[in-house]
């Protein structure tokens, strides 16, 4: 969930702005693999690749172990792993292909309920905020999660960033739909005053949620994935704060949760953002 904007707008602000400087592209890097013939994460990567030279920069970065899932190098920020246009048709074919007996009916009644209380809306790229929702559900039906679980991707910040009731989610999608819905958005208006606050009260909440409903910690951590994929619009200071928090809270949670793949793609998006820099250096030595 990122700030909204109203759809007042001029008619250039549709298109995505440009990427500040202070997070570069990343080239494609060759994936290397530990013993097990295992990819690493790109973090892992470059602290492999670094020289011998190089003692600061390989201080400076934090290593990760080898985990699987990982066939491709993550994305470039902003780009994510599938465009934009991602449309409910997508979302329904990737969910049909693996559950043909899926409530296809309640993802598409999701998708409208979403829609028509979202419209208006803009993310700071420009784009109807509407993309964020299918994108979060993307995600989710690439996971295999169930239809309740999707469904709340759909729904996820309707009661946090519409008008919409709690009495209406539990009406048309049931008390499971709305209960995610519901455990997402608390997750989301924790606020603290420090750092070390953050961490320690951070895990709880989210430990807390994971006893009641370990759906809701998936559906955060696709929440945050898409955020970080288009962390470029953000200001740069708020691109420190949010990968900071990434790799602090989110990154453990998914490893803990054994969502490799969303444990290293958080990884190495957030290390593109820490140390820029550096990520772009050691990217460069992986490519010679």
């Amino acid at each position: 969930m990122e700030p909204i904007k109203q759809q007042s707008v001029a008619p250039s602000a549709n298109k995505a702005r440009k990427a500040p400087s202070a997070a570069p592209k990343a080239r494609e890097p060759q994936v290397a693999k530990n013993k097990a013939g295992k990819p690493l994460s790109i973090a892992a990567q470059l602290h492999a690749a670094a020289p011998d030279d190089a003692p600061e920069m390989q201080d400076s970065i934090k290593t990760a172990p080898a985990q699987p899932l990982l066939t491709v190098p993550p994305p470039t920020p902003g780009s994510g792993t599938k465009p934009l246009t991602i449309r409910i048709q997508d979302i329904l074919d990737k969910v049909r292909a693996v559950r043909p007996d899926a409530d296809l009916a309640m993802l598409q009644r999701a998708y409208i309920f979403s829609a028509s209380h979202h419209a208006g809306q803009v993310r700071l790229s420009g784009e109807p905020y509407l993309s964020h929702p299918l994108e979060v559900a993307y995600i989710l039906a690439d996971l295999r999660m169930d239809d309740a679980t999707i469904a709340a991707g759909l729904l996820h910040d309707t009661l946090e960033d519409t008008k919409a009731t709690r009495e209406e989610l539990t009406s048309m999608f049931g008390a499971a739909v709305t209960g995610i819905v519901e455990g997402v958005s608390k997750i989301s208006q924790i606020h603290f005053e420090s750092k070390e606050e953050a961490q320690a009260e951070n895990i709880r909440k989210m430990i807390m949620a994971m006893a009641e409903d370990i759906r809701v910690l998936v559906v955060k951590l696709a929440d945050r994935l898409h955020n970080m994929r288009t962390l470029e619009f953000q200001k740069p200071h708020k691109q420190m704060l949010i990968a900071q928090e990434t790799m602090d809270i989110y990154v453990p949670l998914a490893n803990r949760l054994g969502l490799h793949r969303l444990k290293l793609e958080l990884e190495d998006l957030s290390f593109m953002y820490l140390k820029p820099d550096i990520y772009s250096q050691l990217t460069d030595w992986l490519e010679r």
